[in-house]
């Protein structure tokens, strides 16, 4: 049983998970966040290329990585399709290291949560710090999945070759202490009414309260400068879904 994203986001899950999305973020969003903070950017989790490459698309130098060979193949071939020229790297979050430095970096999406390791997470963002140019800006955003009253709704769209492609969500279960929520996960392929492949998956998230996630960037050198909701409201202490932007302060010369 996959215990790591990296081995979530593989095989049928990564073949699925994006044409199953239930929305997908507005590129438009980081494309203002990169235009404001700056290039080159770095986008963690980038995935099978979304929003990055329409990013590209636009111009803007992002750079990419993600802990999936699966998605990162696809990515590679969205952005060969377009041709467009993509730098995306085989990494984890918490084992970034590269030798370009960045004047921004992003997470679109929540990808953030999907560690479970609070150190892993900790060790991300000193590597994000590292990795950024003075005055250089981070932007990242959590959330704590709803618990759902309906265990066992099946989204599923059908695909043009006729197969019905679906996932199910077949339990949910929390826990307080570790801040964490496991989701059972059943991603299939039907044609004709019959199977022709299924797999089960554990999806493991970590939820941080603002004022947790503000700490954490502060110890790993950030200085925090927002804090809103995900309907553009300051969040609250407590808030546990919301988008943080956070700048790596200048170096200071001695004289």
């Amino acid at each position: 049983m996959p215990d790591v994203a990296s081995d979530f986001y593989s095989c049928l899950v990564a073949q699925l998970y994006e044409p199953l999305a239930g929305s997908l973020v507005d590129p438009e969003l980081f494309l203002r966040f990169v235009r404001k903070a700056g290039t080159p950017s770095l986008e963690l989790a980038c995935g099978a290329g979304h929003p990055m490459l329409d990013l590209v698309a636009q111009g803007c130098d992002v750079w990419g990585i993600d802990s999936s060979k699966d998605m990162l193949d696809q990515c590679r071939e969205k952005a060969k399709a377009r041709g467009l020229q993509v730098n995306v790297e085989l990494q984890l979050m918490q084992e970034l290291e590269l030798e370009q430095q960045f004047q921004s970096c992003f997470i679109a999406g929540a990808s953030f949560c999907l560690m479970d390791m609070l150190d892993d997470a900790q060790e991300t963002l000193r590597r994000v710090h590292k990795h950024l140019t003075p005055t250089g800006t981070f932007l990242l955003s959590v959330f704590r999945p709803p618990l759902e009253t309906q265990p066992g709704v099946e989204t599923s769209k059908t695909r043009e070759d006729g197969s019905v492609i679906s996932v199910q969500s077949l339990a949910q279960e929390e826990f307080d202490k570790q801040q964490l929520t496991v989701t059972r996960l059943r991603y299939c392929i039907r044609r004709g009414g019959q199977i022709e492949a299924q797999v089960e998956r554990d999806w493991k998230t970590r939820w941080y309260e603002c004022r947790q996630l503000c700490s954490m960037l502060e110890k790993a050198g950030f200085v925090v400068e927002s804090t809103y909701n995900f309907d553009g409201k300051k969040s609250e202490p407590q808030s546990c879904n919301f988008s943080a932007i956070a700048r790596k302060p200048a170096t200071l010369c001695c004289s």
